[in-house]
């Protein structure tokens, strides 16, 4: 009945760390396929340690944990990432909420008939290939990334409008991700199957 963070964390000793800004680490003129950011809290502080990154457009891709409660000290929450990023171009197109969900008190209620409240979870950002002009090089860097987290359908979209792939490659990447059974697929089919028996009997 105690709060987690009393139940789970306790401060020990803290300790300043020296560290650089990624500004600092990768050249403006690099271009960064994939930013993946879990730093419990602190993703905005590494957001904008990349604004000379994020104001040139040279990362492409983000992948962010997000909390939607401010659980650190001075903890951001997803909108301050999705505001931060949509102001420099990037459009939100997915989210995760695969993190443990929890309840505010002791219940004898089951999860199974609860809908429990969310920590967080991931977010997927890119920058907008509708609203930047990329160019063929960093269009088909970003259709690459894509493809890295199952975005399949964005990425051959990205790829043509690169147009550094002939037709025949992209077919043969499209059938390849087509005929790939992945446990994704499996559980999109189990979930197809209500609304298909539901439509037999119209």
């Amino acid at each position: 009945e105690k709060p987690y963070s009393e139940l789970h964390t306790d401060i020990k000793e803290t300790t300043p760390v020296e560290c650089k800004r990624l500004d600092q680490v990768l050249p403006s003129d690099e271009v960064a396929d994939i930013l993946k950011i879990d730093v419990e809290g602190g993703e905005l502080a590494v957001l904008k340690g990349s604004l000379g990154l994020l104001e040139h457009g040279s990362i492409l891709f983000v992948k962010s944990e997000f909390l939607l409660t401010p659980y650190y000290e001075n903890c951001p929450v997803l909108g301050h990432q999705h505001i931060m990023l949509h102001d420099h171009g990037f459009r939100l197109i997915d989210m995760d909420f695969d993190h443990p969900s929890y309840v505010r008190s002791k219940t004898k209620i089951s999860p199974s008939v609860d809908r429990r409240l969310v920590y967080g979870g991931d977010a997927y950002f890119m920058l907008d290939p509708d609203k930047n002009d990329l160019g063929p090089i960093k269009l088909h860097r970003l259709g690459a990334a894509s493809l890295v987290f199952n975005f399949s359908a964005l990425a051959i979209s990205l790829f043509k409008d690169a147009g550094l792939l002939s037709g025949k490659e992209i077919e043969t990447i499209e059938t390849a991700i087509t005929r790939n059974w992945t446990s994704k697929r499996l559980k999109y089919i189990w979930g197809q199957i209500p609304r298909v028996v539901k439509d037999l009997f119209r």
